[in-house]
């Protein structure tokens, strides 16, 4: 076990174990709720509070494509409509997390719904998967984007509050 453990960053800002390569990190905190995922490949987290009177309209106008609005512009009422943008939001921000870009990364442009493509449109959604969870109680939601697949166990264990498992879509079997 080493005496330090030296945490540097990529040209982005990512962390990573400068003395352990094959070891994979990635933190997200929200309001009362934190976050931190380990793998054997690159992974991303975001964990958001779900703030029922945020004016999520004037991000996702700024971050969001015409498609993304179409699937939250379809949701039955404005609690759904707000779920659906922040199941979006931490989709979207696992991705580029994951792939060490963070928010700077191209929001708009970089749209998680095509992660359902079947096949996979390019080489990036071949080996990207991505999962999202909502808590029973619809408080917070967190998506976590990866490489090589994750124990829910694992998932279910760092987040200790009950949750619901909404996975984007139902062409991923789990192994």
């Amino acid at each position: 076990v080493p005496h330090n453990i030296n945490i540097e960053n990529g040209p982005y800002g990512k962390p990573f174990l400068r003395d352990a390569p094959n070891l994979y990190f990635n933190l997200s905190h929200s309001g009362s709720k934190a976050l931190i995922i380990v793998s054997d490949s690159e992974v991303g987290i975001d964990i958001e509070y779900v703030d029922p009177y945020i004016n999520y309209w004037e991000i996702a106008d700024y971050c969001f494509s015409q498609e993304e609005f179409k699937l939250i512009e379809n949701q039955q009422d404005r609690f759904q409509k707000c779920l659906k943008f922040f199941e979006l939001w931490t989709q979207k921000e696992a991705l580029l997390k994951g792939l060490g870009t963070g928010l700077i990364g191209d929001m708009k442009n970089t749209n998680p719904h095509h992660f359902n493509n079947f096949p996979p449109l390019n080489e990036t959604q071949k080996q990207w998967h991505l999962r999202t969870f909502i808590e029973s109680n619809n408080q917070y939601v967190f998506s976590v984007a990866y490489k090589s697949f994750i124990k829910k166990q694992f998932l279910y264990d760092v987040y200790s509050p009950p949750v619901t498992r909404r996975p984007l879509s139902c062409d991923q079997e789990e192994k």
